[in-house]
């Protein structure tokens, strides 16, 4: 598979005819070169879970910010099972006020209106205390 490409062994002496890559890079060079590729690759990933960790504060501040809005649209202190449990006390409220006032109705006849402050007033008198008093 490698025919062309063989690494020169160590310890052992060999021109640079006999191995051509030899002639660009000696065995040496190919290590470090290994190392800085390696040490880079690290460097990335650091970078690269850095980013990553950014990405998800992110979406977190924004789920949070989602949350708040909607929260801001519905009142804090009413939940919809508190609206319901509200709305069916005021309901069986005026429900028994109904039933009162169609016993009463089949009881007694006509309720007793109640009484307007015109009633009381004789409008027949002078409106004003000064008008009596003058007189």
């Amino acid at each position: 598979m490698l025919d062309g490409l063989t690494l020169p062994q160590l310890g052992r002496s060999s021109s640079r005819q006999d191995h051509p890559l030899e002639a660009f890079q000696s065995q040496e060079a190919l290590l470090a070169a290994n190392t800085a590729l390696r040490t880079r690759v690290s460097e990335l990933e650091v970078i690269n879970e850095l980013f990553r960790g950014r990405v998800t504060e992110l979406e977190n501040q924004l789920n949070t910010r989602q949350a708040s809005s909607a929260s801001r649209d519905t009142p804090i202190h009413s939940s919809p099972m508190q609206d319901s449990t509200q709305r069916e006390a005021e309901l069986k409220r005026r429900l028994e006020e109904l039933e009162q006032e169609v016993s009463e109705l089949k009881e007694g006849g006509p309720r007793a209106k109640k009484m307007r402050v015109s009633d009381i007033v004789d409008e027949s008198q002078p409106s004003t205390p000064h008008s009596t008093a003058a007189a």
